[in-house]
């Protein structure tokens, strides 16, 4: 095992060295998994099984490491394989189902856009999204998801403007990019064909929401892809703003349109005083840069008077609406322009 160790370690350490590629300078991600014979098994199906769940315990540890095999990872990684298989299944049957939670401006209390969230109910439980969308990304299900995603709240949102629901302001719907999907050569070139079936009837006013981890390499075809995007009308907007990349260098790098503040800073900026200059920080650069500023998590008013005061006026959070199904988001546009449910 220290064997094993010492040279799984000589790994990490080199490939924690930026790759020069095209002259770029790229930081690849890996997560190594180490299973023993015949301390931990002696056929070659179980060592690679055993390794298998070894290498995800590496990226529960949250990458870039390695470990050994564990007995205790055995349950665990059960649990992940049965997941992955449900999940696959659930994909293949459209049975993954999203949220709205609304987007509104402070304090008049209009409702400008929502927030759509991916959501997966497995054996009568729902899943945290923190331990299914990683799945989806690793298995690249989530590509195909993510299309799936667009092309049915542009059908909704095609439905609800002939009801009359969307109103005067109601426009913008956020939907959240994967790396994974933004990486892809022909990203722009498929939601651009989603869009296309009904750009005549409604307005896209999609926005896109990236992590900040996903901009650390502004490769030309990555700037294209933005490019491409940006003319067709679509927003980009940086989720869980100041918890990522820390180089900021990409804000003058992308073309963004508005920052996200991440709800562990809006949560404390009226009871911690490092959360509230963080706060104010945020939203200071954000004018300076022309970039408009959502606050996301707001559970309290003197939260959302905190932010009013700091010049942010779009908010989301349970003070306003929980995320809520299709039904009950149609029910809550309904009440927002008085429009009755028609048989």
């Amino acid at each position: 095992a220290d064997q094993a160790s010492r040279v799984a370690q000589k790994i990490v350490e080199q490939l924690n060295r930026p790759l020069s590629i095209a002259g770029h300078e790229l930081m690849a991600t890996f997560s190594i998994g180490i299973a023993l014979s015949p301390h931990d098994a002696k056929d070659g199906e179980t060592l690679l099984r055993y390794a298998d769940t070894a290498m995800y315990a590496a990226k529960e540890a949250g990458r870039n490491t390695y470990r050994l095999f564990q007995p205790h990872q055995s349950a665990a990684g059960r649990r992940r394989l049965s997941m992955e298989a449900a999940l696959r299944r659930a994909v293949e049957r459209q049975q993954l189902q999203f949220h709205f939670q609304p987007q509104l401006q402070y304090p008049q209390n209009r409702i400008v856009g929502a927030e759509v969230l991916l959501r997966w109910c497995w054996e009568g439980t729902w899943i945290s999204p923190v331990e299914f969308i990683p799945l989806l990304e690793e298995t690249g299900l989530i590509v195909e998801v993510g299309e799936w995603l667009v092309a049915e709240i542009v059908q909704m949102k095609r439905l609800w403007y002939r009801r009359g629901l969307c109103g005067d302001r109601f426009h913008r719907l956020a939907v959240n990019v994967s790396p994974v999907q933004l990486w892809r050569s022909n990203f722009a070139e498929r939601i651009l064909g989603l869009l296309e079936q009904h750009r005549d009837e409604v307005p896209i006013a999609l926005e896109l929401e990236l992590t900040e981890s996903s901009l650390v390499q502004p490769t030309p075809a990555i700037l294209a892809t933005f490019a491409r995007l940006r003319k067709a009308g679509l927003r980009f907007a940086i989720d869980d703003f100041g918890t990522g990349y820390s180089n900021l260098d990409y804000l003058k790098r992308f073309p963004l349109d508005a920052i996200k503040i991440d709800q562990s800073f809006t949560q404390g900026c009226t009871g911690n005083h490092t959360d509230a200059s963080l706060v104010t920080a945020i939203c200071a650069m954000a004018r300076g840069l022309g970039l408009s500023v959502i606050g996301e998590g707001v559970e309290t008013l003197e939260q959302a008077e905190f932010l009013r005061r700091q010049g942010c006026r779009i908010m989301q959070g349970y003070l306003f609406a929980r995320p809520m199904a299709v039904k009950e988001f149609e029910q809550f546009l309904r009440q927002r322009t008085g429009i009755q449910e028609t048989p």
